[in-house]
Formats: structure tokens, C-alpha cells, sequence
């Protein structure tokens, strides 16, 4: 869906290296991680698969960093999600609100509250942030 792996490189443009990868394998089908992205993500959707030989469950996401030779391999008909990029660094997350710097969280928080943010098609209610 973004990024490059497997020999594909997907058309959205992305301003660093990036991931997102949906992969549907057969039973005992095998999949080796992409080398090239510093941090990667496994999100099992539907099924049990294995990771070098450790169980991975349905929902569950296993955080990768600059480790060589990862391979999945589904134990059953398995949906999963590889994500993946450049180390931005520390961030800090706040709700629904990520950032490397807190003054831009604080920021968000007053552009929130002041309903600064675009609205989403469909939606009448305003959530008002969190205690």
C-alpha cells in the first residue's frame, strides 16, 4: 500500500522510508521481513502465525528493530499487516495525538478544543478532549 518491499514499489509518495504492507498467506505459507525499514511491525489481523518460531496471536503486534532474518510463517490462512520506517526518535502520545516535540501535543490540544481540526464527513458530535 506505501513503501517498497518484495520487489514492489507502491505509487504513494512518502517524505521518509516507509511500510504498510498487507499480506495474506496460506497455511505454513512463509514470509520473510523486509531488511531495509530500521523499525517494523507485525499486526496479526485474523489467524496464529509464528515469528522465527515464536507464536504470534490474532490482534497482537510484535515491534521489530534493526534485527536481520525475520520470518513470518502462518500456522493457518492468515491476514496480517507489516508497518514499518525511519526512527523518528522519541515521541510522546497523548490520546489521539503523537509527536517527537510536547509543544505540538499542547497545540493540538488548544486546536482541538477550539474544533480548528477539518470535520469529518458524517459526524454532528464534538468529542471534547479527555481529562
Amino acid at each position: 500500500m506505501i513503501g517498497e518491499a518484495f520487489g514492489v514499489k507502491a505509487p504513494v509518495k512518502t517524505h521518509s522510508p516507509t511500510l504498510y504492507v498487507e499480506v495474506q498467506l496460506e497455511r505454513e505459507g512463509r514470509l520473510p521481513l523486509p531488511d531495509h525499514i530500521e523499525e517494523r511491525v507485525v499486526y496479526v489481523v485474523s489467524c496464529r502465525a509464528q515469528i522465527n518460531g515464536t507464536p504470534l496471536t490474532q490482534h497482537k503486534m510484535a515491534i521489530f528493530h534493526q534485527n536481520p532474518g525475520i520470518e513470518l510463517e502462518a500456522t493457518e490462512p492468515c491476514r496480517l499487516v507489516i508497518i514499518g520506517g525511519t526512527n523518528l526518535g522519541k515521541r510522546t502520545v497523548w490520546w489521539n495525538q503523537v509527536s517527537s516535540r510536547k509543544d505540538l501535543i499542547e497545540q493540538a490540544k488548544q486546536d482541538w478544543q477550539d474544533q480548528k481540526f477539518p470535520k469529518v464527513s458524517g459526524e454532528t458530535e464534538f468529542i471534547p478532549l479527555p481529562e
